[in-house]
């Protein structure tokens, strides 16, 4: 029993989570003839969660299209090329 406890304890805390950091996202809407944007924070999800918000926070629904791109907060969203 004793074994079988410890080996529970073990597993429990190897197993590995994901890091979380915030994220700075922009939400941009495209509907014809106007654009606008908004910024947030989102804080605490990994990177597998981040890309899962952008998917759900991201349409395309008649003529109007809805962006939500984010990155680590601190980093360029704009790659050097």
């Amino acid at each position: 029993m004793k074994k079988l406890l410890f080996l529970l304890v073990v597993i429990l805390f190897s197993c590995e989570k994901d890091e979380t950091f915030c994220w700075e996202c922009r939400r941009s809407v495209f509907v014809p003839g106007s654009h606008y944007s908004v910024m947030m924070k989102v804080c605490d999800l990994s990177e597998s969660d981040i890309k899962e918000f952008e998917r759900e926070n991201s349409s395309l629904k008649g003529t109007t299209t809805i962006d939500m791109t984010c990155w680590k907060e601190g980093e360029n969203p704009i790659p050097d090329n």
